[in-house]
C-alpha cells in the first residue's frame, strides 16, 4: 500500500473527504516522523514500536520518499518575513531547501540519512544542503557569483 492508497482507504473507511484524508494521513505520518528524528521511540499498540534504527532498514529507494515535518510556527514566521522582508535581504533557506510544502526530505536520493534530530545534520546531510545551497540562483546572487 503506497501513501495515496492509504488516503483513499482512510477517506472511505472515515467517510471524510479525500482532502480531509490527505491531511489526517499527512498529521499522523509527520507526528511519528517528527518523533522518531527527535530520537524519540514510537510505539503504536496492537500495531508495532519503531525507531530511527528501524528507518535506517527501509530500502534506500524507500527512504528517499520520506519526511520530516516542518512546525506551523516556522511555516507561520516564513511567511510573513518573506511578506515583509525585501526579497534581497531575506532567504528563504527551508523553501530553498524542502520546497513549498510543509515538510522536507529525512534521507538524500540515494538514501542517506539527513537528520537524526530534525535540527543537527548528519556528514551526507550537511553535504546534501550544502549542494542544494550552492545550486540555488538566489543565494548565487548574493554571493556575486554567475
Amino acid at each position: 500500500m503506497n501513501k495515496a492508497e492509504l488516503i483513499h482507504a482512510v477517506a472511505e473507511a472515515t467517510k471524510l473527504s479525500q482532502a480531509d484524508a490527505d491531511r489526517a494521513v499527512a498529521a499522523v505520518l509527520g507526528g511519528i516522523t517528527g518523533a522518531l528524528v527527535k530520537g524519540e521511540q514510537v510505539v503504536l499498540v496492537g500495531f508495532g514500536t519503531f525507531t530511527v534504527n528501524d528507518l535506517l532498514r527501509v530500502p534506500a529507494k524507500a527512504r528517499a520518499r520520506l519526511q520530516n515535518p516542518i512546525s506551523a510556527q516556522h511555516l507561520e514566521v516564513n511567511a510573513r518575513m518573506r511578506s515583509e522582508l525585501p526579497r534581497d535581504i531575506f532567504v528563504d533557506v527551508s523553501q530553498l531547501l524542502c520546497g513549498n510544502g510543509t515538510t522536507c526530505p529525512l534521507f538524500t536520493d540515494d538514501g542517506k540519512l539527513i537528520t537524526y534530530d530534525g535540527g543537527h545534520l548528519t556528514r551526507e546531510g550537511a553535504r546534501y544542503y550544502g549542494q542544494r545551497l550552492a545550486q540555488s540562483a538566489q543565494i548565487r546572487r548574493l554571493l556575486g557569483m554567475p
